[in-house]
Parts: structure tokens; C-alpha cells; sequence
């Protein structure tokens, strides 16, 4: 069970990763920055995966 979680962790993680791949040339097309990013996953708790 625990192979399946970790498994499934490392599909979110890369389907995060394709995700972020398309999202974020058009965010910072719109003036989102490395800073703002950053300031804003630290305020909800995350983690920066990049």
C-alpha cells in the first residue's frame, strides 16, 4: 500500500510539473514573478517544486 501512495505521489508530482510547463510562461506573460510565486506557496504552506 504504501508503494501505491508513493507511486501515486510521484504522478501528481509530475503531472504538477507538465502542468506548471504550460501555466507558467503565460503567468508570467502576465506579470507573475519568481518572487511572487514564491511569497505566495510559502503563504498556503507548500512546497516549491520546480
Amino acid at each position: 500500500m504504501i508503494a501505491e501512495l508513493r507511486a501515486i505521489q510521484t504522478l501528481f508530482r509530475d503531472t504538477a510539473r507538465e502542468i506548471d510547463a504550460v501555466t507558467m510562461p503565460v503567468a508570467k506573460k502576465y506579470g507573475l514573478t519568481e518572487e511572487a510565486l514564491a511569497k505566495v506557496i510559502a503563504e498556503i504552506g507548500g512546497e516549491q517544486d520546480t
